[in-house]
C-alpha cells in the first residue's frame, strides 16, 4: 500500500513514522477514536492520515479520473508547506487533483482529535475506473515515495531503501 511505502521511505531517510491504522473497530466512530488514540500516543511533528476516496461510483472510463485531495482544518505553517509539496509531487507523477486539492473542513473527527497538527490525504477514488488505472500505472511505491519526500522536503535515494515496513 502507499501507506507502507510512505513509512518505508520516511524511515529510510532517518525519520520515525508510526502506522496508526485500526483494523479491529466496532464502527466508524470507534475506529476513528482508536486511530486518534494511537496517533496521540506519539509526540510527532505532523499526523498524516492516508486514505482512498470513494463516492464517484464510476465504473466506465470517460478519461476523467477523480483525482486526489488533501483535507485540513486550515493551511498554515507546516500543513501548508507539506500539502503544497504533496500536490506538486503527485502532479509530477501524472496524478490529477479532485478540483481544488486543498479542502478545508472543521467536521472531520481525525483532524479535530489529534494532538499534533494533521492533514488527511485521499490518494485516489477506488470506485472510479480512471483513477484506479492511473494509480496502478504509477504504482503505490512511487506514490508513497513522492508523499514521503513531500513530508520531509527532500529527495530520498531509492537505492538506500532497505528497511521493510513494520
Amino acid at each position: 500500500s502507499d501507506l507502507k511505502a510512505i513509512i518505508k521511505y520516511l524511515e529510510a531517510a532517518g525519520h520515525t513514522a508510526y502506522n496508526c491504522t485500526c483494523n479491529n473497530g466496532t464502527g466508524q466512530t470507534d475506529i476513528l477514536r482508536r486511530i486518534c488514540k494511537k496517533c496521540n500516543a506519539h509526540d510527532v511533528t505532523l499526523d498524516v492520515s492516508v486514505h482512498f476516496n470513494s463516492g464517484r461510483n464510476k465504473h466506465k472510463s470517460n478519461g476523467k479520473p477523480g483525482g486526489f485531495e488533501i483535507w485540513a482544518t486550515n493551511y498554515n505553517g507546516i500543513k501548508k508547506e507539506i500539502s503544497e509539496r504533496i500536490v506538486a509531487n503527485l502532479k509530477e507523477l501524472g496524478m490529477n487533483t479532485h478540483g481544488d486539492p486543498y479542502k478545508k473542513t472543521s467536521n472531520l473527527y481525525y483532524l479535530n482529535h489529534t494532538n499534533a497538527k494533521a492533514i488527511l490525504l485521499e490518494t485516489e477514488f477506488v470506485d472510479d475506473i480512471d483513477s484506479k488505472k492511473i494509480y496502478e500505472k504509477i504504482g503505490y511505491d512511487k506514490i508513497g515515495k513522492a508523499v514521503a519526500e513531500a513530508i520531509i522536503g527532500k529527495s530520498i535515494d531509492s537505492k538506500k531503501v532497505t528497511v521493510k515496513p513494520k
